[in-house]
C-alpha cells in the first residue's frame, strides 16, 4: 500500500495457530472481487509456507496504482475538450388554435360503436352456423 496500490487483500489459510485449520483475511483499500474489472485491474499471486505444524497457503491480490474504474468519470467543460460553445436555444410559443385545427383535419373518421358491435355479431353468427353444418 505504501508503493501506491489502491487496495490489497492477503489470505492466509492453514494451521495458523492451534490445532485446527482456519482462514484469515486481511484487507486494506479498495478491492474488486468479481467481474471484468477484477480480472483486468487486480494482480494476484499464491505461495506456500511449510511450517512445523503444517503448510500455510498465502494468496495476495493487489489492485494496481493509477487504475481508473468504470464508475469513476470526469466531466470536462466543452472549451477544455476543444468543442465550440453551444448556441442559445430560442423557445417559440405556439397558439392552441393552430394545433386543434391541424389535428381535426388529419383525423380519419372513426366508426361508431353500434356499427362495430353489429359487424361482430354477424361474424359470430356466421361462425356458429358453419360449426353446426
Amino acid at each position: 500500500m505504501d508503493a501506491g496500490a489502491r487496495g490489497c487483500l492477503v489470505v492466509l489459510s492453514g494451521k495458523i495457530t492451534g490445532a485446527r485449520h482456519r482462514v484469515e483475511k486481511f484487507q486494506q483499500g479498495h478491492i474488486k472481487f468479481c467481474g471484468e474489472t477484477a480480472l483486468e485491474f487486480m494482480d494476484s499471486g499464491f505461495s506456500t509456507a511449510v511450517k512445523k505444524l503444517g503448510t500455510i497457503g498465502c494468496t495476495v491480490k493487489i489492485m494496481r496504482p493509477g487504475v481508473r474504474l468504470p464508475h469513476e468519470i470526469i466531466i470536462t467543460e466543452r472549451a477544455d475538450s476543444g468543442l465550440p460553445p453551444l448556441s442559445e436555444v430560442a423557445i417559440f410559443e405556439s397558439s392552441d388554435e393552430d394545433i386543434s385545427e391541424d389535428s381535426e383535419s388529419e383525423e380519419s373518421p372513426v366508426p361508431e360503436a353500434d356499427d362495430v358491435v353489429d359487424s361482430v355479431v354477424e361474424k359470430l353468427s356466421d361462425i356458429e352456423s358453419q360449426e353446426e353444418e
